[in-house]
């Protein structure tokens, strides 16, 4: 099961870089597909973009115990401010978890998830049809769900996209 998922989650890495290969004008898409993605590219200005990820499962097993993790509705609001950046606000609504331990015995947990707030900016704006996009994303945490959606604390995190455009379709 755990090849499988690795294998599903190349694939859907490939088609997200195949979606980010599109057209750099304001009026492309710039998905990122919540909890799979993080692309270099900035939301249009003035453009409100809502991603949602309807379902998620996530299976974790080491030394016989099993953990199945669903999150419903993981979503995330883009909205840009500029050429060079754009505001970001996450939120998981609901999840549920299913901890079977060695000895057989089964727990399980139904929370709300926490929120994030952030902004993304470009540091490395791809130039023509081809080359390098890097942009930096600061996030804070908000700890409004519990343990074990979500993460019971307040948090900080940075992320460093960077996406090289070989072609018009390939996208790294």
């Amino acid at each position: 099961m755990r090849d499988f998922m690795r294998a599903l989650t190349c694939g859907v890495v490939c088609i997200a870089a195949a979606a980010d290969a599109q057209d750099s004008n304001a009026d492309r898409l710039c998905s990122e597909r919540p909890g799979l993605t993080t692309s270099a590219c900035i939301t249009a200005p003035g453009r409100l973009q809502t991603e949602t990820a309807l379902l998620d499962w996530t299976l974790e097993r080491s030394n016989g115990e099993r953990i199945d993790t669903v999150l419903l509705g993981d979503t995330l609001l883009r909205y840009g401010i500029g050429g060079k950046t754009e505001l970001r606000l996450g939120w998981t609504p609901y999840g549920t978890q299913r901890d079977r331990d060695t000895d057989g015995s089964v727990m399980r947990a139904h929370r709300v998830g926490d929120a994030s707030i952030g902004v993304k900016t470009s540091i490395v704006e791809r130039k023509g049809d081809t080359g390098l996009a890097m942009s930096g994303i600061a996030t804070a945490l908000l700890p409004v769900g519990r343990r074990p959606i979500g993460a019971g604390d307040w948090g900080a995190t940075f992320e460093l996209p960077v996406t090289y455009r070989t072609s018009k379709t390939i996208s790294l």
